[in-house]
């Protein structure tokens, strides 16, 4: 018989330094030697990605103790050993602050948490900020752990079918993701090459996944599905480059979208005797204001259905995987309604979706 798996608490953190999307396009009109017509193309794309303030690790100019963004992304930037001591330095103080808000927000022990699952796409090192968690919080060593790494903005989704596969009665999961985007600041005069300059973010998520419902605000997760759309392995591509990761985004994905995602879905939701008119409410990763245009164009969803998305992506930017806990978060606490389902979109082109009761 299968266990039961809860989403019991979803919880976000920020670093400190806040960034206007105005400084972030200031910064690459200064950095990049634009011509009249790349300062056009350049504003407009930073005018149109939905953000209005963003996240980073890095400091917005010099201040003692910190690495101020313009300084270290001078000439064509630091290499990748430089952008992974960065994230070294950064990711456990946001890990440990995001897991402690999720451990205390689903009022269960710590003592009760068996497994840790971790994930990022954009910083490796070992012993991971998944050692320091469980220093930190004092967590069990003998928890079991296990890393989702390089998945990209579903890999939380990922992490969630991990954590519903481990749980059982007084073994809780903890799902930790963190993402420095913003580590990997890309210079050029290609407005398709350094787009997610303009879009991503830094942040930190957590969550906890019981077998046992402690409240009747948890949400169950009761189906999860993936779906790779046939030839569309070069939509999104993230490769480690000698200066930092490079991102390479298609302009062809919300089209992609559009064709591909309500057939899947529908096929889906019938498996478990569900069709698109039962879902109350929707938790769709902001990849972009085209990937949530794509998604409401495909769904033929009313006016306001994707409105937690798009305020997560207006106040704090993409922050690639974490961003599904924060929108989870506000809707939860909005007491949204369910069914819900939740979708991601990352390398592959890959579909990510969790059915939530």
């Amino acid at each position: 018989m299968n266990r039961p798996s809860y989403l019991i608490s979803a919880e976000g953190v920020t670093p400190g330094r806040r960034v206007p999307q105005q400084k972030t396009l200031a910064l690459a009109l200064a950095q990049n030697s634009l011509d009249t017509r790349q300062k056009r193309l350049f504003k407009a794309a930073y005018g149109k990605v939905g953000v209005e303030t963003r996240y980073s690790v890095l400091s917005q100019g010099k201040a003692a103790g910190q690495t101020a963004f313009n300084e270290f992304f001078l000439g064509k930037g630091p290499g990748t050993e430089e952008r992974m001591l960065q994230f070294e330095a950064h990711a456990p103080k946001l890990a440990h602050d995001a897991s402690k808000k999720a451990i205390q927000a689903s009022g269960v022990s710590s003592k009760k948490i068996a497994h840790l699952v971790s994930v990022s796409c954009t910083g490796f090192a070992a012993p991971g900020f998944d050692i320091s968690i469980l220093r930190s919080l004092g967590l069990d060593p003998s928890a079991s752990r296990t890393h989702i790494g390089f998945m990209g903005c579903h890999g939380v989704f990922n992490a969630l079918r991990v954590a519903s596969a481990l749980n059982g009665p007084g073994r809780d999961v903890l799902v930790c993701s963190v993402e420095l985007c913003s580590l990997h600041y890309r210079h050029g005069r290609n407005i398709r090459k350094v787009l997610g300059n303009s879009l991503f973010s830094d942040g930190a998520a957590a969550a906890i996944i019981s077998s046992t419902k402690n409240s009747p605000d948890n949400w169950l997760i009761a189906a999860q599905g993936s779906f790779v759309i046939p030839v569309t392995e070069e939509a999104i591509q993230w490769r480690i480059g000698d200066l930092g990761f490079e991102m390479g985004l298609s302009p062809m994905i919300p089209q992609f979208i559009k064709e591909n995602l309500r057939a899947w879905l529908e096929a889906w939701l019938a498996k478990e005797n569900m069709v698109l008119k039962d879902i109350r409410s929707w938790a769709v990763h902001p990849g972009g204001p085209g990937v949530l245009d794509a998604v409401e164009e495909s769904m033929s969803m009313p006016k306001e259905s994707l409105k937690y998305s798009r305020n997560i992506l207006k106040s704090f930017g993409n922050m690639s995987s974490a961003t599904i806990l924060f929108i989870l978060h506000g809707m939860m606490r909005r007491k949204a309604a369910t069914p819900c389902v939740a979708l991601g979109f990352g390398p592959g082109l890959t579909i990510e979706a969790v059915l939530f009761l």
